[in-house]
């Protein structure tokens, strides 16, 4: 929504979106509020469902809050049938993002599940690259084409998730939870390559077993949330702990303000064009970080923080530098006086 929400074409659409930073604000963040909502369902059934029919299920949810954004029309309550339509779409992310990690997890080996979640995540920024780049585009077509186009763009992605999804199985793990042996060792054998009969078959489901009778999920077709709270050999708390609190402080750290487009418009004072450039080139730099850290494991994680540190550092000096000094003394990547070209520069005074 960064580059939709202070479009004239959207703003005239919804006016109540323009030069309101509040209903702003409100439209972008009731998205968070659906995923929040579908990670909450998850919690609570996404045990009784399966892996399998919980993703197809988050797919199709955001299928429906697609299709209830694009379809508003000048009327009685559009942003009513949008904000719905994103607390939807949301809803099913939210499912998507909960289920499709765990179910990635629970079919791959030991040796690669770290790496195979890192690649999930380096998509993350692949896919925000793809997002915003497509907005820019968009935004020099026509008036409904520069804010519908982008929003129904992600039906792509939905199908990328919900086809596949009807012909791959149910993951072993889940599988004995609910004691379907049997299926769990054709789903393993057809994922490793090996003979249902094997011992390498009986080898790993034998693991899974035991994995599941430590944690407490033996003979339990829904785990309890109380499982949750515990520690003891499990550290079912502790690592709980971990992946909330590092979820939480990568939002309250700032991470994403850069690719905020009124971070850039406002304070900074950018042309929205110029405002547009920088962010998705920052994005670009975003995604192929990522790459990069995936490739180059030898690296620190602690230098790597340091860099990320130190990145988003520079961004709020520039924002800072530009808010709080005359716009004669600075000029950062702004629209020439002849209106047909753009200059980086940096022009201080002799104070």
């Amino acid at each position: 929504m960064s580059g939709l929400i202070t479009a004239p074409p959207f703003n005239n659409m919804f006016e109540a979106t323009r030069d309101n930073s509040t209903m702003q604000g409100l439209v972008t963040a009731i998205y968070e509020i659906g995923c929040l909502l579908g990670a909450m369902f998850i919690l609570a059934v996404g045990d009784l469902l399966g892996r399998r029919k919980a993703i197809i299920l988050g797919a199709v949810i955001m299928l429906l809050g697609v299709i209830i954004q694009i379809t508003v029309m000048p009327g009685s309550t559009p942003l009513a049938q949008f904000i719905v339509g994103r607390v939807i779409m949301g809803v099913g992310n939210g499912i998507n993002t909960s289920t499709i990690p765990t179910y990635q997890a629970e079919c791959s080996k030991t040796s690669n599940r770290g790496l195979l979640i890192c690649i999930e995540g380096g998509v993350i920024a692949f896919g925000t690259l793809i997002a915003y780049w497509i907005d820019y585009g968009a935004s020099f077509g026509p008036d409904d084409l520069s804010w519908r186009f982008p929003i129904a763009f992600q039906v792509i992605f939905a199908l990328i998730i919900f086809i596949p999804m009807i012909f791959l199985p149910e993951s072993p793990r889940w599988l004995l939870s609910h004691g379907r042996v049997a299926d769990a060792d054709k789903v393993i054998s057809a994922l490793r390559g090996y003979e249902i009969t094997s011992a390498e078959t009986a080898q790993e489901r034998d693991g899974i077993v035991d994995s599941l009778r430590a944690s407490g999920g033996v003979g339990q077709k829904s785990t309890p949330v109380k499982l949750l709270f515990t520690n003891g050999k499990t550290q079912h708390f502790r690592r709980m702990l971990l992946g909330v609190s590092s979820q939480l402080m990568q939002q309250l750290g700032g991470m994403f303000f850069p690719v905020t487009h009124i971070i850039f418009t406002r304070p900074v004072k950018l042309t929205p064009s110029s405002s547009t450039r920088l962010q998705r080139c920052h994005l670009l730099h975003a995604a192929l970080a990522g790459k990069h850290r995936l490739v180059a494991k030898h690296e620190s994680a602690h230098w790597r923080s340091q860099y990320d540190c130190l990145r988003h550092i520079c961004y709020i000096l520039l924002v800072l530098h530009r808010a709080y000094r005359p716009a004669s003394s600075v000029s950062v990547w702004n629209r020439g006086s002849d209106g047909q070209h753009d200059h980086c520069v940096c022009l201080l005074d002799s104070r």
